[in-house]
C-alpha cells in the first residue's frame, strides 16, 4: 500500500487542545480490521532490524525533552508506546508466520507469553522481501533487543553466543550455549548463510 499518514499525539484535552506531531509513517497492510504501520527514520526510509534499536532511542530522547511537571489529565502517552511496540514487532504477518513456525515460543528462552514475543529479522530489513520466516526469529522482547545490538548472536552449531557485558549479567549468564530452538517445519529452518553474516557483524 505504502500510503503516507501523520502521526499526532493529543497532549493537552480541550479546553486548549494540543497536539505533537511525531512523524511520517506509511501504510503497508490491512488484514483482521487493523492497519499496519510502519514509522520512518530521519533519512525517510522505512525503520528495519538495525534500525529499531535507534528507534528507541530516538523514542527515548522525545520522551526526555518532553519531561516536565506532572499532568494528571495527560491520558494519551500511552499511544506513543502502543505505536512503538508496534513498530518493534514488525509486520502482523511475519510476526504471525513466526509465532506459528515456533509454535507461540521464544526459539530461545521457551517464552510462551505471546505479548511479549517479537519478530525479529535476522538480516536487515530491507523491504517485503524481507519479511521470510527463514530470515526471522521469534524472540522474547529483551533478547530480541540484545541481538538487534549486536550483543548475542548464534555460532555454526546454532547455539548462542553472547557478548562479555550479556555473560556476566546475573540475569542473562545461563544464556551462552542455548541452542536454537527449531520451528516445528524444516521449510521455516532460519537461514545459515543469514545467521552467519549477522555473527560476523557482531564480531563474537
Amino acid at each position: 500500500m505504502q500510503i503516507p499518514v501523520g502521526f499526532l499525539v493529543k497532549r493537552k484535552p480541550k479546553p486548549g487542545v494540543e497536539y505533537e506531531i511525531l512523524g511520517v509513517g506509511f501504510v503497508v497492510e490491512w488484514q483482521n480490521g487493523y492497519f499496519t504501520i510502519e514509522g520512518v527514520n530521519n533519512s525517510g526510509d522505512l525503520i528495519g532490524v538495525h534500525d529499531a534499536t535507534r528507534a528507541r532511542a530516538s523514542s527515548a530522547q522525545l520522551a526526555k525533552e518532553g519531561v516536565g511537571d506532572f499532568d494528571v489529565t495527560d491520558h494519551d502517552l500511552r499511544q506513543r508506546q502502543v505505536v512503538t511496540v508496534a513498530v518493534r514487532r514488525g509486520q502482523a504477518k511475519f510476526r504471525a508466520e513466526l509465532l506459528k513456525a515456533y509454535e507461540g515460543r521464544c526459539c530461545v528462552t521457551g517464552c510462551d507469553l505471546t505479548d511479549a514475543l517479537e519478530a525479529a529479522h535476522i538480516s536487515t530489513y530491507r523491504g517485503q522481501h524481507s519479511n521470510h520466516p527463514q530470515n526471522g526469529l521469534l524472540l522474547r522482547a529483551d533478547i530480541h533487543t540484545l541481538f538487534d545490538l549486536g550483543l548475542i548472536s548464534f555460532d555454526g552449531a546454532n547455539k548462542l553466543v553472547a557478548a562479555p557485558s550479556v555473560s556476566h549479567s546475573l540475569a542473562y549468564q545461563e544464556l551462552s550455549g542455548t541452542p536454537l530452538r527449531k520451528p516445528r517445519e524444516a521449510s521455516d529452518l532460519p537461514s545459515a548463510e543469514a545467521l552467519r553474516k549477522h555473527r560476523e557483524w557482531t564480531a563474537l
